[in-house]
């Protein structure tokens, strides 16, 4: 790639100054690299690489960009308290310069309810001092916009995310392969047939934009697949079996126990059955039939599986 890209620079008489570019080297911290017979010396910044305003870490450390935030909010608080401004030309200011910085770095993040809520502390104490009210004086008040409208961050992030997720779902054909690649690795973490989509995810993820903004969506009771009103085998499932055991467990049991059902190769009720298609399988006669190991102890997922299953049909 950068082979080509000097051949281009060449062919077109442009001079590339090596001395300025940057390196982000992700699980590989001995070999260096070197163009044109001069080495990178910036490499792995810890402050992050800036490309087109955003700053990247090799190790995609999510509090490089919530500082940038931080200080982007703290630079306009700091001029609107010695300024002499009413409160509609800060709001104004905040709304037409401040928002659309933010909402620029958010594009890297995806920030939960209460870090937005402490972000918009400075901001809302500023604006009830100028506006004459009280600092016990209800927050809706200064949000409504009716009344004085100053944007809120976390609701900048949902239109944001909203309108990115439409767009990389249906967007061009690489946008969309990337979006079915990430609800993919998501299906394969938790060990699933079922779509992302329509599930509750129960964490944010590191390097999964895509499964951070699907938590955000689910915490406003949002989901971008509804499998109730449309044909129930949707391409994006995983066809093996009629049940999936996520509707036989409880969430937190189901996560745990990930790994196990993993690695056993078990996705499905139909799974854990007998050829007959009626009698649960015991463990060890489990393991067996998937060729591994019958040493050590039963699961706790599986004895609770066991008892839930019993207890239906006894019932």
């Amino acid at each position: 790639m950068i082979e080509i890209c000097h051949q281009f620079f060449n062919i077109n008489d442009i001079k590339a100054n090596v001395s300025k570019y940057e390196l982000i080297k992700i699980n590989n911290n001995k070999e260096d690299l070197s163009i044109e017979g001069e080495p990178i010396t910036k490499t792995n910044s810890e402050e992050g690489n800036r490309y087109l305003g955003i700053f990247f870490r090799y190790d995609n450390k999510r509090e490089i960009y919530k500082k940038k935030i931080t200080s982007i909010i703290n630079n306009a608080c700091n001029i609107f308290n010695w300024k002499r401004l009413n409160e509609k030309q800060i709001i104004a200011v905040w709304n037409i310069v401040i928002v659309p910085r933010i909402e620029y770095q958010l594009a890297a993040i995806v920030l939960k309810k209460w870090e937005c809520e402490k972000l918009m502390t400075k901001i809302n104490m500023i604006i009830k001092k100028r506006a004459g009210l009280a600092r016990s004086t209800p927050n809706f008040i200064i949000y409504d916009k009716d009344i004085l409208g100053i944007k809120h961050i976390y609701d900048l992030q949902m239109e944001m995310i909203y309108k990115n997720l439409l767009y990389q779902a249906n967007g061009n054909y690489k946008l969309q392969i990337l979006f079915k690649i990430k609800m993919i690795q998501e299906q394969k973490n938790i060990w699933t047939s079922r779509c992302p989509g329509e599930l509750e995810i129960t964490n944010y993820r590191k390097n999964n934009w895509i499964i951070s903004a699907l938590k955000v969506l689910n915490n406003e009771k949002i989901k971008i697949c509804n499998h109730e009103i449309k044909d129930f085998r949707e391409s994006h499932r995983i066809k093996g079996g009629k049940t999936d055991l996520i509707e036989l467990m409880e969430c937190k049991e189901f996560i745990t126990s990930t790994q196990s059902r993993k690695t056993k190769n078990i996705m499905f009720l139909e799974d854990i059955l007998e050829a007959d298609g009626i009698t649960l399988l015991k463990w060890k006669h489990l393991c067996k039939e998937r060729g591994k190991n019958t040493k050590g102890k039963t699961p706790k997922w599986f004895k609770k599986l066991e008892l839930k299953l019993i207890a239906d049909e006894s019932g």
